[in-house]
């Protein structure tokens, strides 16, 4: 994505050959891990499409969809959705406009438990009830690192929200034994005055952060 703040590029999804996602359904949503900032006003904000699917080696890729989708500023505050085209696929994009916008940084970190979190971390929010997967250790599993303080990468960090929402992150862990066993699952309800969160979810002790920031305008 690009708008008039710099041109340059936002992404909303990034992986390359030895990280692709493994596609098993029809209506199956690509993994986002960005934006990594908000925004700000444009007169035109662009989409770049550049899909490819894996070949057994890099000469045998193909292009799975390329495209450039545009949208004229301003853009109405209720959800949108389009289809598009191209090459061998047919993409819904689905996006909305926040005015009087704020971006919640989101972090977490282990303070007591496994070394690997086992879980999920999904934020919504009092308007947008639809969810955003910040982490979940089944879609990307071994690639999540673990910093030595115990704070979780998190490959999507950034909620936008309108500044008189709240903020929902659910919290859900799953024991040693994995999916096997019964999820704990929490839900924060955060507030703009809200900084941090120390939480006892089965078998870890974690830390939930939030810092806010204003957007930037052109």
């Amino acid at each position: 994505m690009r708008d008039g703040l710099d041109f340059k590029c936002i992404h909303l999804f990034q992986r390359d050959r030895d990280n692709c996602q493994v596609i098993n359904s029809p209506d199956e949503m690509l993994n986002l891990i960005g934006p990594n900032r908000g925004p700000a006003e444009a007169v035109v904000f662009y989409f770049e499409v550049n899909l490819k699917i894996r070949g057994e080696e890099p000469a045998m890729d193909m292009i799975f969809s390329r495209t450039l989708v545009n949208e004229n500023y301003p853009l109405d505050a209720w959800t949108k959705k389009q289809e598009v085209s191209s090459w061998l696929s047919t993409l819904e994009f689905s996006y909305r406009s926040v005015h009087y916008a704020v971006e919640a940084t989101v972090g977490i970190k282990i303070l007591r438990g496994p070394r690997f979190l086992h879980g999920s971390l999904i934020a919504s929010t009092s308007e947008e009830p639809s969810e955003m997967v910040l982490y979940d250790s089944e879609r990307w599993g071994a690639h999540t690192k673990v910093a030595v303080d115990g704070s979780v990468n998190l490959p999507r960090c950034l909620v936008i929200l309108r500044e008189d929402e709240d903020l929902f992150l659910k919290v859900c862990v799953f024991g040693r034994r994995h999916r096997r066993a019964k999820p704990n699952t929490i839900v924060l309800t955060v507030e703009h005055s809200d900084r941090s969160f120390d939480i006892k979810l089965g078998c870890y002790h974690l830390q939930v952060t939030v810092s806010w920031s204003g957007i930037l305008l052109p």
